[in-house]
């Protein structure tokens, strides 16, 4: 640590076994021994207490008046294990590297803390201003994002390096400006993992983020070769531009030989992407990693000569395998893309699905997708409001000269291809890419398309569809599956399924989203929903930060599919067909049952019910509400829990386990918001005994952002006594049993239970759990019928945007006495959206007034949990089966979990031994919102 700067000279080298960190902060952080959620400083002058100063360093503080000193390496830096470097500029021309682990990269411009946390990867990076007027103590804001990074490498056109007084680095005789703030490094690698490692091993990965620009100017580096081992990802997200200005062989690598190869995610907010050469993620015999590049310019730039919102890809893009599945390619934009050769093939399994979604041109060589021998081709799915180029072509497997072919040894991938010619009056010419067409052919092996045909509107053949609006029309995803003129609906065959999925998610989130807008008020609404690509995304990114394999259910009702008669059976599965009807804006009794299932990987699938209406699910949900908040010797909620079970799950129990699924997360349609999923049965087992389960509102209202709490504080409060409403005796035993029993944190019962103290409290420390053990009930009509009670007063639903909880984020809500009107749509609106409107990223709530004792025994076992599972709704899932197991129960006086015994209140003990495991004890409480 030197806050004056760090250089490392030139011929000097570093290797050693362990981690190394430099950095220019004026102080580093310690956890407290005696109480890790707080901080002991290393300060770089003044005093120190340096016995308190043991452990690994957690925090970097940023907090003099002057620019942060600059890091300069010309050496040779090698580690072992995490290699980090962290400055007000950080200037890297030697090489850094790290076998098997990380090389992370951060500069601070100015002001800030960078705090090192450890959410299931060995390193990662969060940053936020510090005001000069806080003081650096224990209770300092913890950061949320990281400062800009300018990353590059070999700078042919520098001559000199100096750095200034002022701590400012010049690049005498280069064109790149360094600002403060900014990152320079030479080339990236961290491929190399020790051959005698146990497999399966994953190289290291790479993860650069900037609220500026990111620059790269040599190669990216996380493949291997070494058996059975999988290349490490590349994570590159600015607020600005992403250059990667590659000299002849450089690029992007996370290419595999045996194992899979990595994924690259390439993000700008407000800027463009240009990559000067390829991007690599095939593999030998492993599956081709995931490759998205993403440039949407939320700014909103839409003039012509903008360059945000574009994406530049000179050199080929390879997601491909030999033995392997081929790996997704999915490249968005604001306004145009211009990219080389897109191959996603396979020769032996399934090619990788292929996305090109910008506003303005798309120009390509040419795109493979083919399946292998035993594969099918992946979909390939173009969407743009101009024209679309693809100017090259190769020989596919059947010997035809294509410029797009996802032909399979097993069957062809559907092709769409959405543009703007049709309101020009610009056909689309398959054999002239010279305005908007192809040079070759567009084939699946089925129904090839050969050249020298012209599509001045919409048409095809087969699943290969080429969809544009007429002179009058905006084109729009929707269109694919039809519009309100019959004569104009596009009659596509039943086997594309993505392409309909894709819209239909997108519909469904669309509807969710400004359902609980409306009835919630919420102003700042997403001005874009979550697309099929987008919730895929997020997915993938939830299972590499938590380790734990999501999946999205949306249940709906949908207005019958029109299908040839006989076709189908009374109550059995549609399957995968495309449709030309959407989601009914009125509630219909006689709709039918829909659900479609999403994950990260694997094709997205939708299910109709022939038969299942609304009115007989409807039903059979109230009949398990009312039978299961009923405790008696014979479970009749067993009959409606099995009926329900049999028509949501088990059509894609076998997709579930294909899939290694272990959280579902369910988003549900009006009527379905309030069942307690976790009691739904198989006739075996819960469905809380096989996932985590969770409920959300919408992907798109909802924050998905993970951070790793195992370090927060809990501020808990809660009322035994109220003048109106019937006492909690087990509040002050819970409250006790949660701080400081199991978490650190404050504790306030009774009359420090008011508003005035949760927003003091809050300010002097950024609790990032919030616990409130108190009466809340969720009621029908406008969200202020439904409340919070406080000590004094209650705290109505649509108060709660006003307390502050987004600010700092919460992490956790959590209402241990809540009663939701159980059927009622607003009731259960308000209960569903609870999250989004506290502005917290998930809420723990009960649907129905649980028992002290049940509380108390789910509570007390759930932050037992906490600490130790990946996300919370696993934490939940733990406690409820622990319960349904008989481990968490009331015996001789005290409350027994399998983690040890609390006492209770002579009150509570009065009550006797008491079994908890039926669902009236465990079942209501739910996880809204984020559950991971």
């Amino acid at each position: 640590m030197n806050p004056a700067g760090i250089i490392f000279g030139a011929g000097a080298s570093l290797n050693i076994p362990g981690s190394f960190t430099a950095t220019t902060a004026n102080a580093i952080g310690f956890p407290d021994a005696m109480n890790p959620a707080s901080i002991r400083w290393f300060n770089a002058t003044g005093s120190n207490h340096y016995a308190a100063l043991v452990g690994t360093p957690s925090t970097f503080a940023f907090t003099t008046p002057q620019t942060p000193g600059a890091i300069v390496n010309l050496a040779q830096l090698a580690v072992q294990q995490n290699l980090s470097l962290v400055g007000g500029t950080v200037v890297s021309l030697g090489s850094l590297t790290a076998p098997g682990d990380d090389i992370a990269i951060a500069s601070v411009g100015g002001k800030s803390m960078v705090r090192i946390s450890q959410p299931g990867s060995p390193l990662s990076l969060e940053v936020t201003p510090l005001p000069a007027s806080v003081p650096r103590s224990p209770s300092a804001s913890l950061p949320l994002s990281l400062p800009q990074l300018l990353t590059g490498g070999g700078i042919g056109n520098a001559t000199e390096l100096t750095v200034n007084s002022a701590g400012e680095v010049k690049l005498v005789g280069s064109g790149i400006r360094v600002n403060a703030g900014d990152v320079v490094v030479r080339d990236v690698v961290g491929q190399s993992i020790q051959a005698d490692l146990v497999p399966p091993l994953v190289s290291g990965f790479v993860n650069l983020s900037a609220t500026g620009s990111i620059t790269v100017l040599g190669k990216i580096d996380t493949s291997t070769t070494v058996a059975d081992t999988a290349a490490g990802s590349v994570t590159m997200s600015a607020f600005s531009d992403i250059n990667l200005l590659n000299s002849p062989g450089d690029g992007i690598f996370t290419n595999a030989d045996s194992g899979d190869g990595g994924d690259v995610n390439i993000v700008s907010q407000t800027g463009s992407i240009n990559i000067a050469e390829t991007i690599n993620s095939s593999s030998n015999l492993g599956d081709g990693g995931a490759i998205s590049l993403t440039a949407l310019d939320q700014n909103n730039n839409n003039l012509p000569n903008s360059r945000a919102g574009r994406i530049n890809i000179t050199g080929a893009i390879n997601s491909s395998s030999n033995l392997g599945d081929g790996g997704a390619i999915a490249i968005k934009a604001r306004n145009q893309i211009n990219a080389d050769v897109i191959n996603s093939s396979s020769a032996f399994g399934n090619g990788g699905s292929v996305i090109l979604d910008p506003v303005g041109d798309i120009q390509v060589t040419s795109i493979n997708a083919q399946g292998g021998t035993n594969g099918t081709g992946g979909n390939v799915d173009i969407t743009t409001d101009q024209f679309f180029r693809a100017g090259g072509s190769f020989l596919d497997q059947n010997g035809v000269l294509a410029s797009i072919s996802n032909a399979g040894g097993v069957g062809g991938g559907a092709i769409a291809i959405r543009h703007g010619g049709g309101s020009r009056l610009v056909p689309f010419l398959v054999g002239n890419p010279a305005a908007n067409g192809t040079l070759g052919a567009v084939t699946n092996g089925q129904s090839p398309i050969t050249t020298f045909q012209s599509f001045p509107g919409r048409g095809g053949q087969g699943n290969i569809q080429f969809v544009t609006p007429t002179p009058n029309q905006t084109l729009n995803q929707t269109e694919l599956v039809g519009d309100n003129d019959e004569e104009e609906k596009l009659q596509l065959p039943q086997n594309v399924p993505n392409i309909e999925i894709d819209a239909l998610v997108t519909e469904r989130e669309d509807n969710y989203t400004r359902e609980f807008a409306e009835y919630l008020e919420i102003k700042n609404i997403p001005t874009r929903v979550n697309s099929l690509l987008d919730t895929r995304q997020t997915l993938d990114r939830v299972e590499r930060e938590t380790g734990v394999r999501p999946a999205i259910f949306y249940i709906s009702f949908a207005t019958p599919d029109i299908i040839p008669e006989g076709e189908i059976e009374k109550g059995e599965e549609k399957g995968d067909l495309l449709v030309t009807n959407s989601q009914s804006s009125t509630q219909n009794s006689s709709d039918e049952l829909e659900v479609v299932l999403v994950t990260a990987q694997g094709t997205p699938i939708r299910k109709q019910f022939s038969g299942i209406t609304r009115s007989q699910v409807i039903k059979a949900a109230d009949e398990f509400r009312n039978e299961v908040i009923k405790i008696k010797r014979t479970p009749t909620y067993l009959s409606s829990a099995q009926q329900l079970y049999k028509w949501i799950i088990t059509p894609l129990q076998a997709d579930l386990q294909a899939r290694g699924i272990q959280n579902i997360v369910f988003v549900p349609d009006t009527g379905l918001r309030s069942i307690p999923l976790a009691a739904l049965h198989n006739g075996e087992q819960f469905l809380v005994e096989q996932y985590s389960v969770s409920l959300m509102p919408s992907l798109s209202l909802s924050n998905t952002e993970h951070r790793d709490i195992v370090n927060a504080q809990v501020l808990a409060m809660g009322a035994s006594k109220f003048t109106d409403q019937k006492p909690l005796p087990a509040v002050p035993v819970e409250l006790l049993a949660i701080t400081p029993e199991l978490w650190p944190g404050k504790s306030f019962l009774n009359s420090g239970f008011t508003l005035k103290n949760l927003n003091t409290q809050r300010r002097l420390q950024p609790y990032r759990i919030v616990h409130l053990a108190t009466h809340a009930e969720f009621q029908p009509g406008n969200p202020s019928n439904s409340y919070i009670q406080l000590w004094d007063s209650k705290l109505s639903l649509n108060q709660l945007p006003q307390v502050g909880w987004n600010d700092p984020p919460v992490d956790l809500l959590v209402l241990s006495a809540c009663r939701t009107a159980l059927g009622d749509e607003q009731a259960e609106m308000g209960f569903a959206g609870l999250a989004v409107q506290a502005g917290v990223k998930s809420a723990l709530a009960s649907l129905w007034y649980v028992s002290d004792q049940g509380t108390l025994g789910l509570m007390a076992q759930f932050y037992e949990e906490l600490r130790k599972a990946p996300v919370k709704a696993e934490a939940l899932r733990q406690a409820q089966i622990a319960m349904i197991k008989g481990q968490v129960r009331m015996q001789n006086g005290k409350l027994l979990t399998p983690d040890g015994e609390i006492p209770l209140t002579p009150e509570l003990a009065k009550l006797g031994n008491q079994n908890l495991s039926d669902p009236y004890y465990w079942a209501a409480f739910t996880m809204i919102g984020n559950p991971w």
